[in-house]
């Protein structure tokens, strides 16, 4: 009877231990958090000014659309910015001036290409303007870019100095 008893007994003990083995073992991952998805505007490093041959500052002839290009680090980042044209707004430009966003795309090349309409702008004027690329967690804002206002195209040079000493 002793013998049964403590068989008995040794039976229930390793049950006992299996069974703690068994469950102390597992990982519970469900305790971690999360990792955050970054906004696109956050996942930007930057946005520059993409200088067109010598010019070094966007020049605005009259009231035509001009284009505006932009080099994306996280080249592939400018074809998924270009599709949220709310994002983009333009600062620096003052009253009466005024640049309007017609357009933005984007290539696989890193290339943010905006359009933009002009309007209120007077040649010999000093103007700036920087691009904002803005979501509900983050602001990107570029470098501010001089703008070079030429006259109007149509209107000679010669016939404006006539027409300004005339005046006098």
């Amino acid at each position: 009877m002793k013998t049964t008893r403590f068989f008995y007994t040794m039976v229930l003990a390793v049950m006992a231990a299996g069974a703690i083995t068994l469950t102390s073992c597992s990982k519970d991952d469900d305790n971690e958090p999360k990792p955050v998805e970054k906004t696109l505007v956050e996942k930007i490093e930057s946005v520059t000014f993409s200088v067109t041959g010598t010019e070094k500052r966007i020049v605005i002839d009259g009231s035509d659309p001009i284009t505006v290009t932009y080099d994306v680090k996280q080249s592939e980042l400018a074809s998924l910015l270009a599709v949220k044209k709310e994002l983009f707004s333009i600062i620096g430009v003052e009253a009466p001036a005024a640049l309007t966003i017609t357009n933005v795309e984007g290539n696989a090349y890193g290339k943010l290409i905006l359009t933009l309409e002009p309007s209120g702008f007077e040649p010999e004027k000093d103007y700036r303007m920087a691009l904002v690329i803005k979501d509900e967690k983050a602001t990107y804002t570029t470098e501010y870019t001089d703008i070079y206002v030429v006259q109007s195209v149509g209107v000679d040079p010669d016939e404006r100095n006539q027409d300004q000493a005339e005046s006098r």
